[in-house]
């Protein structure tokens, strides 16, 4: 399997996909994660895909999907992600 995440380009598309990763278990019912819970649980995702750091979202995404978390604790949000 890492073989196959290692083919996953670097920059934009491992970013759409931890954005998914959050939209999708954000909004699943059956997942009862706080929002710290599921951002850390992101980033170890993007971590184990090779990413040197988590993707940055655009600050607008994170606030649509409810992911402000104060102090932005291990989250990277800006004006959309570096690529």
């Amino acid at each position: 399997m890492q073989w196959l995440i290692a083919r996953v380009p670097i920059g934009h598309t491992r970013a759409c996909v931890q954005a998914a990763f959050l939209g999708f278990y954000n909004s699943c019912p059956t997942v009862k994660m706080s929002v710290a819970d599921l951002v850390r649980t992101a980033n170890r995702f993007a971590e184990l895909m090779g990413c040197p750091e988590p993707p940055e979202l655009e600050a607008k995404t994170v606030g649509k999907m409810g992911l402000k978390v104060r102090g932005g604790a291990g989250r990277r949000a800006g004006s959309g992600a570096r690529w």
